[in-house]
């Protein structure tokens, strides 16, 4: 074990996605489902256009296909039996099967040599619970012996039925996808600079009553705001700093706000996975990494990753470069409860 737990130890060594099927076009896709077209026309104004959507595949097989893809992407699959923490994080409620199936299990059953000592789900925080389960993984994997130990946190997230579900509100369309994270201490392609959680205890049962949904639409971009005061306050980083600063797919306008409130050039933010890939919930941290984040750290840069829920429970995660001259001034998480 080693002796004084620092989360700048530990960092991604890699990440896969699974996004199933072509993309989808909002604009056919609503006018199919007898969206009408002022709708359509708000949605494309919030920067919404492409999303994926594959209602047959179950979520273990987009676990595996994301799984999949993190091999292919590191060129080998030997890493698999090194990994001792197995930690599943999702959104959906529905997307952990009912007893006594097990999608952990499942996923298990397809890798021989995948046989972690510790596996468990992470669902609470919703869209945040990605992030918390990178934490987790990074302080399980301070209590191992092996240094050269893996966690692998792996998501999964699907929606059903018409587009009353898929298109919940004007900011955003639902995706479905899958990610892989695989978390360690060397051979890092980005290390861990800090993660803030935030709670607000009276939104946890989400848009449940008429009262949360308008206090939910009221508050979110300001706890938002919160949550990343509070990370500046943690890691030492001026935002204005940072390579790019990657949102959840949703919410162009609360982006907005948020840049605005903080005094951050709105360019600072990618908003493309919100037009390219649309909402896949715990998937968004590894879909825009992948496709954005990851690039800027390799050049050097550094990057905030912001996971949003509508369960009062918001994440923010800096991802430093692997060298020791990266500029974080501290490195350590902070978990908030603060009541609305």
């Amino acid at each position: 074990m080693r002796e004084t737990f620092s989360l700048a130890d530990f960092g991604l060594i890699e990440a896969g996605i699974a996004m199933p099927g072509a993309p989808r076009d909002i604009v056919e896709y609503a006018r199919a489902e007898g969206i009408d077209d002022a709708r359509v026309q708000r949605l494309l104004g919030n920067k919404v256009r492409w999303f994926h959507m594959d209602e047959d595949i179950s979520d273990a097989e987009l676990v595996a296909d994301a799984i999949e893809d993190l091999c292919a992407r590191l060129g080998d699959r030997a890493w698999l039996s090194r990994v001792t923490k197995l930690i599943y994080a999702h959104t959906q409620i529905f997307s952990m099967p009912a007893a006594p199936e097990s999608l952990l299990s499942t996923v298990m059953g397809r890798y021989d040599t995948l046989r972690p000592t510790l596996c468990f789900s992470v669902e609470h925080a919703a869209c945040a619970s990605a992030t918390m389960a990178l934490e987790w993984a990074a302080r399980l994997l301070h209590g191992d012996s092996d240094a050269d130990a893996l966690a692998l946190v792996v998501t999964s997230d699907r929606v059903f039925g018409n587009a009353t579900h898929r298109i919940r509100q004007d900011g955003g369309v639902q995706s479905d996808g899958g990610s892989a994270l695989l978390v360690g201490s060397r051979n890092l392609r980005a290390r861990f600079g800090g993660i803030t959680v935030s709670t607000y205890d009276k939104l946890h049962e989400g848009p449940s009553s008429p009262e949360n949904e308008a206090t939910i639409a009221r508050t979110t971009w300001l706890h938002t705001r919160q949550m990343f005061r509070e990370h500046i306050k943690l890691t030492g980083l001026d935002l204005n700093d940072a390579a790019v600063i990657l949102p959840i797919n949703a919410d162009w306008l609360y982006w907005l706000k948020v840049a605005q409130a903080l005094r951050i050039d709105a360019d600072k933010f990618y908003f493309g996975g919100i037009t390219q890939r649309g909402h896949a919930c715990c998937a968004d941290l590894a879909v825009n990494l992948v496709d954005h984040g990851f690039g800027r750290v390799d050049a050097g840069g550094w990057v905030v990753f912001c996971g949003q829920s509508n369960l009062g429970a918001y994440a923010g995660l800096t991802l430093l470069p692997p060298h020791p001259a990266a500029p974080a001034r501290r490195s350590s998480t902070r978990a908030l409860e603060v009541c609305a």
